[in-house]
């Protein structure tokens, strides 16, 4: 990611339910998305505004790009969160996404994907959770209902790459644990 760019990245953040390899890609699964783990308490966006880079995703568009950095700005109640990413054909590429948030659901974020330069944003039908932002840290949960399935998603940032081994491991259990 939202210090999580596009949970932003934020940008934040998403993980898999049922024990699902955080390692492996986003799979269908029955029914509508399920409660989300818990949003950060007293989450504030600016511990999300910044500068941070994608350490760990299960999201099946991240697999085939290479987010460069995630900026995320504060927007009144928003955040606005721009990804620059890599592919095989470009090294200068971005995705810009806002998020509002929701009434009464501290740290759970509608999302939104401008879908030209300059022009209006669309609803993406994820609702993104801020789970958690501890120092250089951010860990963020997204579901997404396609028909009578869902899907789940985690995304974890860090504002200095290598991440610490025991922030990752930290954040792997957590999604272990939803």
């Amino acid at each position: 990611m939202l210090r999580w760019t596009l949970f932003v990245f934020l940008p934040f953040l998403a993980y898999a339910h049922h024990n699902h390899d955080p390692e492996s890609g986003s799979l269908p699964q029955d029914g509508p998305c399920s409660n989300p783990p818990a949003a950060q308490e007293k989450f504030q966006i600016n511990e999300l505004t910044g500068r941070w880079y994608a350490a760990r995703s299960n999201y099946d568009s991240d697999k085939d790009r290479q987010c460069v950095e995630i900026k995320i700005e504060q927007d009144g109640n928003d955040i606005l969160g721009t990804c620059y990413f890599k592919t095989e054909t470009s090294n200068n590429t971005k995705v810009e996404e806002k998020y509002s948030p929701i009434a009464d659901q501290p740290g759970r974020y509608n999302s939104y994907l401008r879908a030209t330069p300059g022009g209006d944003y669309v609803p993406c039908n994820l609702t993104f959770t801020i789970v958690k932002v501890e120092g250089d840290n951010a860990l963020e949960y997204a579901c997404k209902e396609e028909g009578n399935q869902h899907i789940d998603f985690y995304r974890s940032y860090s504002r200095k790459l290598p991440v610490s081994e025991d922030a990752d491991n930290q954040f792997i259990q957590i999604v272990k644990d939803n």
